[in-house]
């Protein structure tokens, strides 16, 4: 199981922040869907086998780097993220990117583990009941103004030694027949990522 996921990454001090909260939400609260990830605001999934736009395409993007401050804690759903005050802005970044995307017959089957233009991913809810608790048990988010200039494309795929692994709570196998893309598992555990394509947006 594989997923591509175009993401917007923060400056190295808004990363160090951010991986602060998430080092806590695995040390206190044993979240290890913290800690799978790279620190990124996600923009949109994409189908594995496309042809990533190449960097001098993608430098033409219409829309120049901008700039975010940091909001609330914001479940949604399983997941919890940092919300933030430029996602409009964010959205309009995804649609153009979706466009230098080069379309084929029929609509892909895109794995989608966590929401898309959210904020900052934290962590999802894995084995506890709500996030109430969680959230109030940290301290208030800081609030942080910095400027966003780069998108990354994260590709990630769940590893085993035979990459036939029993899926948690499913039985069935990676490898040896097709998983549908709505399969709930633990996609954190094992999960391996690059960065395959940077680039740095225009100076907001």
């Amino acid at each position: 199981m594989e997923f591509l996921l175009c993401a917007l990454t923060p400056p190295g001090s808004i990363n160090r922040e951010i991986g602060k909260i998430r080092d806590i939400l695995y040390s206190r609260w044993g979240l290890a869907s913290a800690l799978a990830l790279p620190v990124l605001i996600p923009l949109l999934f994409l189908p594995i086998d496309i042809d990533i736009p190449d960097k001098k395409k993608l430098k033409t993007l219409a829309v120049s780097g901008f700039y975010c401050v940091t909001r609330t804690f914001a479940p949604i759903g399983r997941h919890l993220f940092l919300g933030l005050d430029c996602m409009y802005r964010a959205k309009e970044l995804a649609a153009f990117v979706e466009t230098l995307i080069p379309r084929s017959p029929g609509k892909p089957d895109i794995w989608r583990p966590i929401p898309e233009l959210s904020g900052f991913y934290l962590c999802e809810l894995e084995n506890l009941s709500g996030f109430e608790e969680v959230i109030a048990s940290l301290e208030p988010p800081p609030k942080l103004h910095f400027p966003i200039h780069t998108i990354s494309f994260v590709k990630a795929e769940i590893l085993s030694a035979d990459n036939t692994h029993a899926l948690p709570g499913t039985g069935r196998q990676v490898g040896m027949e097709p998983i549908s893309t709505s399969t709930r598992f633990n996609w954190w555990q094992a999960l391996q990522w690059e960065e395959v394509t940077v680039v740095r947006l225009k100076k907001a």
